[in-house]
């Protein structure tokens, strides 16, 4: 007697700037991985699984993704080196390739169902050491200032900042614009004195979009996210801005939000408790579209 085919659903996916676009089908009921990982962590990365037959390019490849190879589990993560969305990972070993549920167009990830785990081992063969810190910076042992950085440790940030516990009255943000939906930001908003990257400039990307009011730093080499900066535009750039652009360009000036999720030594359930659910989806014009 023939066993009757898992049935499965057809979901297309992208990065955010579209360089990369897959059509993945997948067996149902879905189910998505929450690793528990650092790098997982940092990138919040939901995974879902399929065989690597299930599996069309429509545009790009997995070889035009930037890889990063984690520890001695031969797992390789891949992310655009455009605007460092996670993608993808694979592993030499397996038949199977993890998809990053947040890059699917028709998909709600707060419908899935999560298998939580935590894949502790998950260290990054490319590791660096912790980069030298500006002599003019407070000490990093002080109780107002927090540490952190991407997983490969090219980049440090340094948050000076009242604790971010239940006591924090400054403005914890999660919006559900696209790119904050894709790579699940948690925001906090310090002034720009407040906030040090510090690294090589070859090691930072910087993804700007639609108007280009911000840029987002980002390391080129794990593909985590750090910061979201004000982006200077000349006067005539400025003033051709449509009106909405333009306020939130000038919003925008003074502040350093840091993305928390890089944060060392803080508690991201509570701040996602304590979150501002933003809705950019509807608020930021043009809306994003899809490929």
């Amino acid at each position: 007697m023939t066993e009757p085919h898992e049935p499965k659903q057809k979901l297309r996916g992208n990065c955010h700037c579209t360089a990369a676009v897959y059509v993945v089908y997948f067996p149902e009921p879905r189910k998505a991985i929450q690793c528990g990982c650092d790098l997982c962590v940092k990138k919040a990365s939901l995974w879902l699984s399929a065989s690597r037959s299930e599996v069309t390019f429509v545009k790009g490849d997995d070889s035009s993704l930037t890889s990063y190879t984690i520890g001695a589990e031969d797992t390789t993560c891949k992310f655009c080196g455009i605007c460092a969305t996670s993608v993808m990972t694979t592993s030499s070993s397996d038949t199977q390739i993890a998809f990053n549920a947040r890059t699917f167009q028709a998909l709600d990830v707060k419908d899935l169902k999560l298998e939580e785990v935590d894949y502790v081992g998950h260290s990054s063969s490319q590791q660096r050491s912790i980069l030298k810190t500006a002599e003019t910076s407070p000490p990093l042992d002080s109780p107002n200032v927090y540490t952190g950085g991407c997983h490969c440790r090219a980049l440090t940030l340094r948050l000076r900042s009242t604790p971010l516990d239940r006591t924090y009255e400054g403005l914890v943000l999660e919006c559900n614009c696209r790119v904050c939906e894709m790579n699940g930001y948690v925001w906090v908003y310090p002034n720009d004195e407040n906030v040090d990257l510090i690294g090589d400039e070859k090691d930072i990307g910087r993804y700007k979009f639609s108007h280009n009011i911000l840029w987002k730093s980002f390391c080129k080499a794990c593909g985590v996210f750090l910061t979201n900066n004000h982006n200077i535009l000349s006067k005539e750039e400025h003033d051709d801005l449509p009106d909405n652009a333009r306020f939130w360009h000038e919003k925008s000036k003074g502040g350093t939000p840091v993305n928390a999720r890089v944060l060392e030594g803080i508690d991201l359930e509570l701040l996602h408790q304590m979150s501002v659910k933003f809705d950019g989806k509807n608020i930021h014009q043009p809306p994003y579209s899809h490929p």
